[in-house]
């Protein structure tokens, strides 16, 4: 596959109201992309997951910014660019609810030791429901009502406890099970109903909060926590495009499970130590099926594997963290995001070989996974009107912005 190179075209300074969870989105309808940073702090109480789990988080400011810096509102007050953890996503999305054309943003947060619901309006940040609420830790938007698109947000507690709500914030169901659902839940009409299933840690569930099959007796591939067993990613996909055929991968335990999605039969298991953040693409342009690279968090190195649809290892190198670059090569085909580098090393593009491809100009990283704020983290943008692909690296305090260009 021919190099690549990176060019910068913008530089923001993030000043106190940085965060290395950056989400993207259309807040004013305009077609552009905007940043929505939201800064989540530890919640003072935790009580609204089983046993106070630690990563319970809360949302306290959110800054909203176009691509050349433009603060377009803020709501809260920012804590500044110390070093803090930021673990999981938190239960903060940005989406077209009520497909308008413009993104909104929903987020918990906590007031008077209460815990609430809110949705925002994306052009302005103003308060359009509130709920008070039990989870804190996780949401996506969702097909519940059958409305054509998803305008419905499941919010859950990273553990036992799961809220449904419409774009309104009115309640629909709330559903409770023992098995941890962790930091990432999925979504998808895997039959065709016209509503989606829920994937959530070892359940699948139809649009009522109902559960349609199960897996416990695949704790042994979760982490194992004193409070409970759980997933922290679970992602839907076709690992074999064309086929018809979605898969359930769990992510973030003690291995990689690979299960049918409409029946939850085990399909393959890849063993390791602790299994986190695949990242699935048609990497490999001599393959007709898709590829899983993973990281491990816990075994000595950090290595990546790269896997194929059937779960055999095609390779295992330092490679750290990666995110999606869809359809970036110069084949179309896609590319590997460094998203947060090794300790001593910048954010890079790799392909499906694990080789780098163009890295980025900037000093190395400070700290690598785990992060708190000192290194770089890096995510891809939407192709924008003229065809060019951009990736941000940024940290608490900095961001930049370069274009990818093949040679």
């Amino acid at each position: 596959m021919p190099n690549m190179t990176v060019e910068k075209v913008g530089e923001i300074d993030l000043r106190d109201f940085g965060e290395i969870g950056i989400r993207c989105g259309d807040v004013n309808g305009d077609g552009k992309t905007e940043l929505i940073i939201p800064q989540m702090s530890d919640a003072p109480v935790r009580k609204a997951s089983a046993g106070g789990y630690p990563h319970e988080k809360t949302v306290h400011c959110i800054t909203v910014l176009d691509l050349e810096g433009n603060i377009l509102w803020q709501k809260g007050t920012p804590i500044g660019a110390a070093a803090h953890k930021h673990h999981g996503p938190g239960a903060f999305v940005v989406h077209d609810f009520d497909a308008d054309g413009r993104d909104e943003i929903i987020y918990a947060t906590q007031r008077d030791n209460l815990v609430f619901v809110r949705r925002l309006r994306g052009t302005d940040g103003e308060c359009l429901a509130e709920r008070e609420t039990g989870a804190t830790y996780v949401a996506m938007p969702t097909n519940l009502r059958g409305l054509g698109s998803r305008r419905d947000v499941v919010i859950g507690t990273g553990l036992s406890l799961v809220f449904a709500y419409d774009e309104n914030l009115d309640p629909i169901w709330e559903w409770a099970y023992f098995y941890g659902g962790g930091h990432e839940h999925a979504a998808a009409d895997v039959e065709g109903k016209g509503v989606d299933d829920l994937f959530i840690g070892v359940n699948r569930l139809d649009a009522q909060g109902n559960r349609i099959w199960w897996r416990p007796d695949l704790d042994d591939a979760m982490e194992g926590m004193r409070r409970c067993p759980h997933i922290d990613h679970v992602v839907v996909d076709e690992l074999r495009p064309g086929s018809g055929d979605r898969q359930v991968l769990w992510f973030g335990g003690k291995d990689v499970v690979c299960l049918d999605a409409i029946s939850g039969k085990l399909l393959w298991r890849f063993r390791g130590t602790h299994l986190q953040e695949g990242t699935i693409g048609r990497f490999d342009p001599s393959r007709d099926d898709k590829q899983i690279c993973l990281f491990d968090k816990e075994e000595p190195g950090h290595p990546s594997f790269m896997l194929t649809s059937d779960g055999e290892l095609l390779w295992k190198k330092p490679f750290g963290r990666t995110s999606l670059l869809a359809g970036a090569g110069p084949d179309g085909r896609d590319l590997l995001l460094a998203k947060k580098a090794f300790s001593g090393e910048p954010p890079f593009i790799g392909d499906h070989n694990g080789n780098c491809l163009a890295t980025f100009p900037l000093p190395a990283a400070a700290s690598g996974p785990g992060d708190r704020g000192f290194g770089w983290c890096a995510r891809s943008l939407p192709v924008d009107d003229e065809g060019t692909r951009q990736v941000l690296v940024y940290n608490r305090s900095r961001l930049f912005r370069f274009a990818l260009i093949a040679k």
